[in-house]
């Protein structure tokens, strides 16, 4: 599809800075992600500002690099050397995994998990990179009210390289089909 004007929208504005948002009903991530997705949008935005990105796949933050009218670079915002990978596990009612590309090397160094709704059974999360568990980084995710929220800080095995997918394994059941997003807290390296 294609960039749709009706779909951005300002959410907060400070000092010449802008935080976005931009939500597809139809559109992936990637496809947001497309070298000139924005390109129409390149006399609104500015260098430096943020959009909070909603794809039909999960959600992510991208940073302006550059903009001129009819022509939007956009790229991973970078906070004090770390960077933050979303994904979403669609239900947690049946065994899964979802998956995410890692843009850049680092080591993952810590992984948050929030319920978009309620549990009523315990599910384990298995967080991993290249298909390989990282020690230290399960989380078990007891009978929990939607909002609640679970961590790991992973010890080892959670070197990630470019290109490298991250992925999310789940077992057990949660007794409903909630939702549940995950981040990748990755310092780069």
């Amino acid at each position: 599809m294609s960039f749709l004007f009706r779909d951005l929208s300002v959410l907060s504005y400070a000092n010449g800075f802008t935080l976005w948002h931009y939500k597809s009903a139809t559109d992936t991530l990637a496809q947001i992600s497309a070298s000139g997705y924005f390109n129409s949008a390149g006399d609104m935005l500015m260098r430096n500002d943020l959009i909070t990105v909603v794809g039909i796949d999960g959600a992510r933050h991208q940073r302006v690099i550059s903009a001129s009218p009819g022509s939007v670079v956009v790229g991973h915002p970078v906070e004090e050397g770390r960077f933050y990978l979303q994904l979403a596990i669609p239900s947690l009612g049946a065994a899964s995994e979802s998956f995410v590309v890692a843009p850049t090397s680092g080591v993952v160094t810590a992984v948050r998990s929030v319920l978009e709704g309620a549990t009523s059974a315990t599910v384990t999360l298995s967080p991993r990179v290249a298909g390989v568990l990282m020690v230290g980084s399960q989380i078990s995710i007891t009978p929990s009210p939607a909002g609640t929220t679970f961590a790991s800080v992973p010890t080892s095995g959670n070197s990630v390289a470019a290109g490298q997918a991250l992925s999310v394994a789940q077992s057990g059941t949660a007794g409903t089909a909630a939702r549940c997003g995950v981040l990748f807290e990755i310092t780069r390296t």
